[in-house]
């Protein structure tokens, strides 16, 4: 316990992403709570949604509460290799290596790759985003979803510079669509 305490230590955390994540996850457990209280058909879809992306999210947020590694540790005790043709470092040939080796070296693809830049504007469009998702709940839940829905839309297509005519169209199609398959076929009242 103390050896993986120790190896923890040293990670590097962003506050951003951890805060997003758990926004997320809550709405998302808003939406499957939600499901439970329309009928049996109607909290199909929610649930099929929701759960998988509870799960997905509870992942992205324990990755996240460990950390990576600092960029100047070496990768799970392996040492790159120096090419003094090509001048670079490269981690040894995988193609014989066992599983455990093929798993670490994956867990160092993954870590390696680019994450959200720690900087003011990527926080204010994280901040920006979780106020967005908050919005549409509040709205969802004081008025009506089929209210909130293309309003929540328009505005994150908005704020993304979509063309007026893209972000009209696809907000008045997913309208029609949630109104057919929710309020005419499956019968959710909102």
């Amino acid at each position: 316990m103390s050896e993986l305490r120790g190896r923890l230590a040293g990670r590097e955390r962003s506050v951003g992403p951890i805060i997003f994540e758990l926004a997320l996850i809550g709405f998302v457990l808003l939406i499957v709570m939600a499901a439970f209280e329309v009928g049996s058909r109607a909290r199909l879809f929610p649930l099929v949604v929701g759960i998988p992306t509870l799960v997905g999210l509870t992942i992205m947020l324990a990755r996240d509460l460990v950390g990576r590694r600092p960029a100047d540790e070496p990768v799970h005790g392996h040492d790159a290799i120096y090419d003094p043709v090509t001048g670079e470092h490269h981690l040894p040939d995988l193609s014989n290596a066992g599983l455990g080796e093929l798993y670490a070296a994956a867990q160092d693809e993954i870590e390696a790759e680019e994450v959200l830049p720690d900087t003011p504007e990527a926080r204010r469009r994280q901040v920006l985003l979780a106020v967005w998702t908050l919005a549409i709940v509040v709205v969802g839940a004081l008025f009506s979803f089929l209210l909130a829905v293309p309003l929540g839309l328009a505005a994150i297509l908005l704020i993304t510079r979509q063309r007026w005519y893209v972000v009209l169209a696809t907000t008045v199609g997913v309208t029609v669509f949630i109104y057919v398959l929710f309020g005419m076929i499956l019968g959710v009242r909102f």
